[in-house]
């Protein structure tokens, strides 16, 4: 399987919809069920599985093994985050820095121009010599 990184604005926004955060996170320290997933991110079955399916046509989780359910004789299967999700949290984490220090940049730029501004305001330009006298 090719592993994708999400390249439309459905699917930006299906990354940043809540629900699907709140599956990402919990598989952050391991593979876990659809069963735990509900459980640990406190949205249901049916949303879990939903979510699930489309970030794995993402390439971000991939079914990780089974494990004996709770039901007698049933397989559970267990997803887990690929190297993908990984890349992409990077990512993410790194854009963040990257904006906030362009914005605190901003910022002081912006701070600078009104200094320079009032600075301008207070302190007359020089008197143009061209102005007035040819003498």
């Amino acid at each position: 399987m090719t592993e994708m990184l999400p390249d439309t604005r459905a699917e930006v926004t299906f990354l940043c919809e809540q629900p699907t955060v709140q599956v990402l996170r919990a598989l952050r320290d391991g593979p876990l069920a659809d069963r735990d997933i509900a459980q640990a991110s406190g949205i249901g079955r049916p949303t879990v599985r939903a979510r699930l399916q489309r970030l794995e046509s993402l390439g971000l989780v991939a079914h990780a093994g089974e494990r004996r359910a709770r039901a007698q004789g049933k397989r559970a299967q267990l997803w887990a985050l690929t190297d993908a999700a990984d890349a992409l949290s990077a990512f993410a984490r790194h854009a963040d820095a990257f904006v906030l220090n362009l914005l605190n940049r901003r910022g002081a730029a912006q701070e600078a121009m009104i200094a320079g501004r009032r600075r301008d305001e207070l302190v007359p330009a020089p008197a143009d010599q061209a102005d007035g006298d040819n003498s």
